[in-house]
């Protein structure tokens, strides 16, 4: 095999594998997310269901509903306080308000919906928050 047939093959080889990579890490026709991250932000943001509580919680540490868009695409899953086992999967993820302070929210996540269970500020000092009053009624 003379040198131009074998560096043909070679640029070919070269091309294939380019066009497998983009397709494969940079999105190509259907972007599945796959860092274990990315996959839980994804679940969330497909399942995730808002209730009056969840939406106070969020306005108690100054986050809107655009923050939480964001939260979901760019978020921090911090996986060593997330309980992942079982068919109730509790993830925590951390993320900044518009105050740059780091708050900490905590989603409970079943087969098919995902609710905010908890929302509190990083840092330790706890949010107050009328919505936690009303969970005696």
């Amino acid at each position: 095999m003379d040198q131009r047939k074998r560096f043909g093959f070679y640029i070919f080889g070269i091309g294939i594998g380019i066009v497998s990579v983009y397709f494969l890490f940079f999105g190509g026709p259907s972007t599945r997310p796959w860092t274990p991250n990315d996959m839980v932000l994804f679940r969330l943001k497909e399942t995730l269901h808002l209730d009056d509580k969840a939406n106070c919680r969020m306005k108690c540490v100054h986050f809107g509903h655009k923050d939480l868009a964001v939260l979901l695409e760019i978020g921090n899953v911090e996986f060593n306080r997330s309980q992942t086992e079982g068919d109730l999967k509790s993830y925590v993820v951390l993320a900044s308000n518009k105050a740059k302070r780091k708050v900490r929210f905590t989603f409970e996540c079943g087969p098919s919906v995902a609710s905010i269970s908890k929302v509190e500020f990083a840092e330790g000092a706890p949010a107050s928050c009328p919505c936690d009053d009303e969970a005696s009624d």
